[in-house]
């Protein structure tokens, strides 16, 4: 059993976001080790944040710009069979967490969200690996709350997610600036072929979806 607390500060202005955010908080969380592959934790967390327009010109007249305070809490699951956490050639991760978040005084922070990876490796010949990807995430708005804030939205598209497509931009609006959304899915399928210790050469398929549910 294993516990860690964080007081963190942060700001944030991810690529093609035409918003930034800046986050102040305090997280304790508990972990336990069943085995040498399962493992479960929960994060308890109380931040404050404040998003802001990167531009006046960008400013979504739907979206409020304002402080807001929120608690968390998060339960998780991991389960990691991987032989090489770093470069695996066998085995398989799947982790899963659900987020109860509240906002103080604010509705935008009211929401629950489910998330879950699931990773398979197995070699198909002497230096090839075939590599599965899928996650999926959702968004459950509660209470009074009717949307939930970009800032807390899944977006897709860039080197983590769907290459082949510009950071976070998957989907668009008519003014080409990124949509977020609740629903979120996406999948990779990678063929690793090993070209040296520290160096593989990689054939891949990227799949996504993005739904905004609204």
């Amino acid at each position: 059993l294993s516990s860690v607390l964080n007081l963190s500060t942060e700001k944030r202005e991810d690529f093609n976001q035409n918003f930034g955010v800046r986050t102040q908080g305090v997280s304790f969380g508990v972990d336990r080790e069943w085995s040498e592959d399962l493992s479960t934790g929960i994060n308890m967390n109380a931040e404050q944040r404040d998003s802001y327009p990167l531009s006046l010109i960008e400013e979504d007249e739907n979206e409020t710009y304002e402080k807001r305070s929120a608690l968390a809490v998060t339960p998780g699951v991991l389960y990691d069979s991987r032989d090489n956490k770093m470069m695996p050639a066998r085995g398989g991760m799947v982790s899963g967490n659900v987020t109860f978040s509240r906002g103080i005084g604010t509705s935008p922070d009211d929401f629950i969200k489910y998330q879950g990876d699931l990773r398979y490796y197995r070699p198909l010949f002497q230096m090839v690996t075939l590599a599965l990807t899928g996650r999926a995430g959702y968004i459950d708005p509660q209470g009074d709350a009717t949307d939930v804030s970009d800032d807390q939205l899944f977006f897709l598209g860039g080197i983590s997610s769907v290459r082949g497509f510009n950071e976070n931009k998957l989907v668009v609006d008519d003014r080409n600036d990124p949509v977020g959304g609740r629903l979120s899915l996406s999948g990779t399928v990678e063929a690793r072929m090993a070209a040296g210790k520290k160096l593989s050469l990689v054939l891949f398929y990227d799949i996504g979806k993005l739904d905004r549910l609204s």
